[in-house]
C-alpha cells in the first residue's frame, strides 16, 4: 500500500497513516486429492501505526508480524472425515512499542491446535 504521511501536531514529525503497513503479503500452498487435503498459509505485515498520539503523546506502533497456519483433512467415508489444524506454528508474538521503542504490549498466544470429526448427512 502506498500512502503518505500526516502531521498531527504543528512542529511534530509526519507519521504514516494509522493502521496501514507498507508491506503486506500472503503465501499459500494447497494440496487435495479427494481423500486427503493439506493447506499451509503464511501471512505477514510490516510495522504500522496503531495510535499516533495515545497515552502521553508518545504513540503506539505495532511491530511487523508474520504467522504460519496449517490444516489438513482426511476423508474416512463419504460421510465422515477427520480434520486437524495448527495456528501460529511459528509462535509469533504481537508487539507494540511507543516512539522511543519501549514495549507497551507483548502478546504471545503461542501455537494453537485443533482436531475434529466432520459428519455429513
Amino acid at each position: 500500500i502506498w500512502s503518505g504521511s500526516v502531521v498531527l501536531n504543528q512542529g511534530s514529525p509526519a507519521l504514516p497513516l494509522t493502521g496501514i503497513s507498507k508491506n503486506t503479503y500472503n503465501v499459500t500452498g494447497y494440496y487435495d486429492d479427494g481423500s486427503f487435503s493439506f493447506h499451509a498459509g503464511y501471512n505477514y505485515r510490516s510495522q504500522w501505526v496503531q495510535d499516533p498520539l495515545s497515552f502521553f503523546g508518545d504513540g503506539v506502533f505495532t511491530k511487523g508480524y508474520g504467522q504460519l497456519d496449517l490444516s489438513a483433512s482426511l476423508k474416512l467415508t463419504n460421510w465422515a472425515s477427520l480434520t486437524a489444524s495448527a495456528a501460529n506454528v511459528t509462535r509469533s508474538a504481537l508487539r507494540q512499542v511507543d516512539r522511543y521503542g519501549i514495549t507497551r504490549l507483548y502478546d504471545l498466544s503461542g501455537r494453537r491446535y485443533y482436531a475434529g470429526v466432520r459428519i455429513s448427512f
